[in-house]
């Protein structure tokens, strides 16, 4: 009966098929390959090197799972281990790294082997051997690029290479900026986020990203590559105006699990400057995100950007402060806080949907609706009577045209992302609700507590403005008690005014480094859409529903 129901099933695709003026074809090839990506045996970057420890275990979560992971001097390659020790199931990553390599457990003593996992010594068997092998989950792990990369499935003994998506990150010829943040946002929402080209101009007020945009006069081609692995890359020619060109193209790459690419080319695939995104999913609707920006050195012999002269103050500070790494990562987060609360109001409807979907799959269907026929013939996941799949483009109305590319990115959630270990355990976290904007925003516990430079600063910053403040206090206490020709005496009210100058620039800079995107503040963002953006006279009223991106 079952076999009877699914051949009627396809009966009715093939006529609302034929009825719609289309052919019910195969499943897409593409589809099959998406399906197919393991998640395990890929490489995540989990934080940038110099971000951690030196000799000492850190815990990194990747994929809902925790690892203990070791950097070692030298030329010794990196460890990393599931975080629980196989004797009691303590975290591995609160023990420490022996002299001969390994990593204890600080619970019981018991020591392993950084390759294998195998326990090379239990303390309260000194001189004997255990009655069974015992060994930690070992898993391989890597140092490329400034990057800790882990490969949960993978050989720890003999691993395959981290392949090379963003080959800037290790051409010496270029200068490296890196950042970090973790978002309390699902790793597929901020993918699409950062290749969407069209919210640039209005969530961030920047029209360079419109270089990035296709329009009717310049579409977006999409590209699909597959083997040996799978490559989305969408191009346009960048613009530079809206009669002038760059001469170059604007091209944005997705190579699964998480490496996005974006940087203007010219004719032989060179570019003086890279942006390379790393959205590693942390969880279910949790993300880490690591990026780099990525600038070609001047040729030797060529002529360097100018320097401020120090008789220009305000200028001088801020080419020097620009070279510095916790200010780029002040920049960015500046930058991420003017999308990332909206991104979180999206979540809780999307997961909602996908969850759905994922729980319509165990009910089996007597049924195919005209949508199925339809998303089969655009090339998502084929309709089944047994196996409903969760389609973004029915969730989406995609109408721009700098779109198809985030059409084909759905295609590849749609069909991968079910695949994800540990995506169905926690039911509750795909319905959990939008988090207010407090904790969607915190960059203390999104990024300070996680960059060791930006904590320094914000602990120097926040001494400085302690200091100032308590020699201020006793400035002021000490000048009351003078006569007033004293008091008023023009160095006393200079010593005040720097105080004072200090003090309030620490403050700002400590205040950099805690929540600051409040809704008084984003309100006071949309206010300067008119002016920065598009006036509210240009708006013109659409007249006729314009054509979704072609799929």
């Amino acid at each position: 009966a079952k076999l009877k129901v699914q051949m009627d099933g396809r009966q009715i695709i093939g006529l609302l098929a034929l009825a719609h003026g289309a052919r019910a074809s195969a499943v897409p090839a593409t589809h099959v390959q998406y399906a197919a990506f393991n998640w395990r045996t890929q490489w995540y970057p989990v934080a940038w090197a110099r971000d951690c420890p030196m000799g000492a275990p850190f815990r990194a979560t990747l994929l809902d799972e925790d690892y203990a992971v070791v950097l070692r001097e030298g030329d010794a390659p990196p460890m990393a281990f599931r975080d629980r020790c196989p004797h009691r199931l303590a975290s591995l990553s609160e023990g420490r790294l022996t002299k001969q390599g390994w990593i204890q457990c600080s619970y019981h003593g018991f020591a392993f082997d950084g390759g294998t996992g195998e326990c090379r010594a239990i303390p309260q068997l000194l001189g004997t051997s255990p009655r069974a092998p015992l060994c930690a989950d070992a898993v391989a792990c890597a140092r490329v690029g400034g990057l800790v990369w882990i490969n949960p499935g993978a050989d720890p003994v003999d691993p395959p290479d981290v392949p090379p998506d963003v080959p800037e990150l290790v051409d010496p010829s270029f200068d490296c900026m890196q950042t970090v943040r973790d978002i309390p946002v699902d790793s597929t929402l901020l993918a699409e986020n950062i290749m969407c080209a069209d919210h640039g101009r209005w969530c961030h007020h920047l029209p360079a990203f419109d270089m990035y945009a296709a329009s009717k006069g310049r579409p977006q081609e999409v590209t699909v590559v597959t083997e040996p692995r799978i490559t989305l890359t969408a191009r346009v020619d960048a613009q530079l105006s809206a009669t002038a060109t760059a001469g170059l193209t604007a091209q944005t790459q997705f190579s699964p699990p998480c490496t996005i690419v974006s940087g203007r080319r010219d004719k032989r695939g060179d570019s003086g400057f890279v942006q390379a995104f790393w959205v590693v999913p942390v969880g279910v609707g949790r993300s880490r995100l690591l990026s780099a920006q990525l600038v070609r050195k001047p040729a030797p012999g060529a002529p360097h950007a100018p320097r401020a002269p120090p008789w220009r103050p305000r200028a001088w500070l801020q080419q020097r402060a620009m070279s510095r790494r916790w200010v780029r990562q002040c920049l960015q987060n500046d930058f991420l806080d003017e999308d990332s609360y909206l991104i979180a109001t999206q979540q809780p409807r999307v997961l909602a949907a996908e969850l759905a979907a994922h729980e319509a799959a165990r009910t089996p269907r007597t049924s195919v609706t005209t949508e199925d026929v339809v998303d089969c013939q655009d090339g998502s996941a084929p309709p089944s009577p047994t196996s409903p799949a969760f389609v973004r483009r029915r969730l989406y109305q995609y109408r721009t045209p700098s779109e198809p590319l985030l059409v084909e990115l759905g295609r590849f959630f749609d069909a991968a992302v079910p695949n994800m270990p540990h995506r169905y355990e926690r039911p509750e976290l795909l319905r959990a609700p939008c988090p207010p904007r407090e904790i969607v925003l915190d960059r203390w516990s999104q990024h300070t507590a996680i960059c060791p430079e930006s904590a320094a600063v914000a602990r120097r910053a926040n001494a400085v403005a302690l200091a100032s403040r308590v020699l201020l206090g006793t400035l002021a206490l000490s000048l009351a008690c003078v006569r007033p020709s004293v008091r008023w005496a023009p160095a006393n009210l200079a010593a005040a005014v720097v105080l004072a100058s200090v003090w309030r620039r620490a403050s700002q800079i400590v205040a950099r480094f805690h929540f600051v995107q409040c809704a008084e503040r984003h309100r006071a963002h949309l206010a300067r859409i008119p002016e920065r953006v598009l006036a509210d006279e240009h708006l013109v009223a659409v007249e006729a529903p314009a054509d979704p991106p072609d799929g």
